[in-house]
């Protein structure tokens, strides 16, 4: 039995990624089921979509992964995937996002929520991290030389400064990436990222931002993760049998640029 969780904020495309899933895991004569928990999803609430999929001939009697039984999570937002971690079994696979979208509460709050102190607490209760797309941090003098160019002068525009820092140091190492301090970062609710992700074996850290400018279109974070998702070896499917589903699934006047983004993924991950 495969067990998938995938997690996300509205209009994502999270409950897609879950029907493209369940369509090859089908097409491969897999009994399968489904469930979507939306809620104010149109808002841009939490998304949870659950996959269920009989790969060894069994039937699957209900839709919904327990905690602690999934062997994998999609994270569309990283937030999001501190949240939902407690679902993954010992020894689960997590591919998440590296971009935040700020949730209602950060906003009311003024506190800030960034996502190099989400991702760096991931990164440390992983057995192994894995880096896709990675930025290498930028030196200071190389940093000043950008911003200086984009015509910030250091000194007035202090959200350009923090969200330009956020950028090139979301996806480094974990032993570049600054503490911060717990006070200030705002981290969602429910539970803590140490408390939640002590059950990853394997985290795929995809820095979507190149790769989706590379593509020309934001809405392929679903394929996108979803191929990184494949090349893991946990769901059992075969990229051309993503491929297939994918054109099963998507309109046809995208199915052209999302089997594109998924060439260009696996370009990144040969």
């Amino acid at each position: 039995m495969k067990n998938i969780v995938l997690t996300g904020i509205g209009g994502q495309g999270t409950v897609l990624a879950a029907k493209i899933l369940a369509q090859a895991a089908q097409a491969r004569g897999w009994h399968v089921r489904t469930a979507e928990t939306i809620g104010m999803a149109q808002r841009g609430g939490s998304v949870v979509s659950h996959v269920r999929m009989g790969d060894c001939g069994e039937q699957v009697a209900a839709p919904l992964v327990s905690e602690g039984y999934a062997d994998m999570l999609i994270a569309f937002e990283p937030g999001e995937g501190v949240r939902m971690a407690r679902i993954l079994k010992p020894g689960g696979v997590m591919v998440t996002a590296s971009r935040v979208v700020q949730p209602v509460t950060a906003s009311l709050s003024k506190e800030p929520y960034e996502a190099s102190a989400v991702l760096e607490a991931l990164r440390v209760k992983a057995a192994c991290v894995k880096e896709v797309a990675r930025v290498e941090p930028e030196s200071g003098s190389e940093r000043t030389e950008r911003l200086a160019g984009e015509g910030w002068d250091g000194s007035s525009d202090v959200r350009h400064g923090a969200e330009s820092v956020e950028a090139s140091n979301a996806v480094g190492d974990a032993a570049q990436v600054p503490a911060a301090d717990p006070k200030s970062v705002f981290v969602p609710e429910q539970a803590s990222a140490q408390e939640t992700a002590s059950s990853i074996s394997t985290l795929y850290v995809v820095n979507e931002a190149p790769i989706l400018e590379r593509i020309g279109n934001a809405k392929t974070l679903n394929i996108v993760l979803l191929t990184v998702a494949v090349h893991a070896g946990v769901l059992g499917l075969t990229l051309q049998e993503f491929k297939d589903a994918v054109a099963a699934c998507v309109k046809p006047r995208f199915k052209d640029m999302n089997l594109a983004a998924i060439d260009a993924v696996e370009a990144l991950l040969a």
